[in-house]
């Protein structure tokens, strides 16, 4: 709207908290709208913003809807959370690709979405047959393999961020993410615990960047830290490009899926260990 404001004079709303939710782009906006002669209109509020009056409401209108947005926030992350601890089947959001929302006796459920869980398992038995990201790219490309991002229409086709983000996500195993925490889940998987987990460590021992210990699941409950490239974030919600967990302490079988790769692999993970020490310390 602020970008086509060349091409109108006023700008009508139902409420101003429809309008604006965060009082410094509100006051902001305002002053350069007024600069230019615009005006803003509310169906429901008497309001006049030509006298100092006026603009005091304003203000004040602003800083209450954004009270009430984050008081909202709030109670809607309190559910989400009570949720997330109670109920195996908990639907916190959209699904990754292969997934997507259903309804089972009136419940929100993650069902499969069958095209997009072939593509899925495929790039989880290229990774396990050694093929890098970039090959795995290329590979399905020349196959001429698509996807529905979120399971809408159009098509997309594979790039190197959403195959790395299908490799690094718990979701297909069985997990769903909570502030710090996966947790075990009750929607269908798409793969294995170990299947899971030999990918991980496939990809790791591959990466130029052995810099942290790879996600290893099995357990119930699991600490983790999300990454979050700066690149890519908004308000400190990721919102696309490569993302991964990085759990805060060792698996109990990581040695045995190290050591099915030698000896190196097994140094690899000693120096991991080490460097994890030492960021506690």
């Amino acid at each position: 709207m602020m970008a086509e404001r060349e091409g109108w004079d006023t700008v009508i709303c139902y409420k101003l908290d429809r309008l604006w939710r965060r009082s410094d782009m509100a006051i902001g906006a305002h002053k350069i709208l007024k600069s230019e002669g615009k005006t803003v209109v509310s169906l429901t509020e008497n309001l006049d913003t030509s006298t100092r009056a006026g603009e005091a409401m304003f203000a004040m209108m602003c800083v209450v809807a954004e009270l009430f947005s984050s008081q909202s926030r709030e109670r809607v992350l309190a559910i989400q959370r009570h949720i997330f601890e109670t109920d195996p089947n908990a639907v916190l959001g959209l699904p990754p690709t292969g997934y997507k929302n259903t309804r089972e006796g009136g419940k929100p459920r993650y069902g499969i979405a069958s095209h997009n869980a072939e593509v899925v398992r495929q790039i989880f038995a290229y990774a396990g047959q050694g093929l890098t990201v970039r090959q795995i790219v290329a590979r399905l490309r020349a196959q001429g393999v698509t996807y529905l991002r979120w399971n809408r229409p159009p098509p997309k086709r594979v790039n190197v961020s959403t195959v790395f983000n299908i490799l690094h996500n718990p979701f297909y195993c069985g997990y769903v993410y909570k502030e710090g925490i996966l947790k075990r889940a009750a929607h269908s998987k798409l793969v294995s615990d170990d299947d899971f987990n030999r990918v991980q460590i496939a990809l790791l021992i591959r990466s130029r960047q052995k810099r942290s210990l790879p996600l290893l699941v099995g357990a119930d409950r699991i600490e983790v830290r999300k990454t979050v490239d700066p690149r890519r974030a908004h308000r400190g919600e990721i919102v696309g490009g490569p993302t991964k967990y990085i759990p805060l302490r060792p698996a109990e079988r990581i040695e045995a899926y190290f050591l099915e790769y030698g000896e190196a692999s097994g140094k690899s993970l000693e120096r991991m260990l080490r460097e994890q020490r030492k960021g506690h310390d």
